[in-house]
């Protein structure tokens, strides 16, 4: 009963809503609107990247992917100086994991046995990508004393 009323035209709406506007928001003035920025004035960018990112993991039941996540976010906080973009690609990814969390129960398939190798194709790959882009990103995303860049209007200098 509970999932029907989840995979009504209502309950997707809210779920969207939930996930792709309200989350997202909450969670980025939280963890990089308020610790991220009192961290890094403390202790510096990546302490308080990486201790940010650790606990967005273990506030949500996947912790590997919120702590990338979190990592990812956190570096855009870092690079952009604007909450802006964390919450949009937070929202686009909230709201871009739904299908594939709902699809099965709109669209059930049979599956492939979980231990085919050929089943796990694209995700080693883009794991593999993963760890060789997140570090590059990171690293991007560093403080640099010597940057001069155009910023957005509304742009707030992070601690260094």
């Amino acid at each position: 009963e509970a999932l029907a009323g989840a995979l009504s035209r209502d309950g997707l709406v809210l779920g969207v809503l939930l996930a792709g506007v309200v989350g997202p928001v909450i969670e980025e003035l939280v963890f990089r609107g308020l610790l991220y920025r009192l961290w890094a004035e403390r202790w510096g960018w990546f302490p308080a990247l990486l201790m940010t990112s650790v606990l967005f993991g273990l506030y949500h039941a996947n912790f590997l992917n919120a702590f990338v996540g979190g990592m990812i976010y956190a570096a855009l906080y870092q690079k952009t100086g604007t909450l802006r973009a964390p919450i949009l690609v937070h929202a686009a990814f909230n709201v871009t994991t739904i299908y594939p969390l709902l699809g099965q129960f709109i669209f059930p398939r049979d599956l492939v046995a979980p231990g085919d190798p050929s089943s796990w194709t694209l995700h080693i790959v883009l794991m593999c990508v993963l760890l060789v882009a997140l570090p590059i990103f990171i690293w991007t995303s560093r403080p640099r004393e010597d940057a001069n860049l155009e910023l957005a209007p509304d742009h707030v200098p992070l601690p260094r």
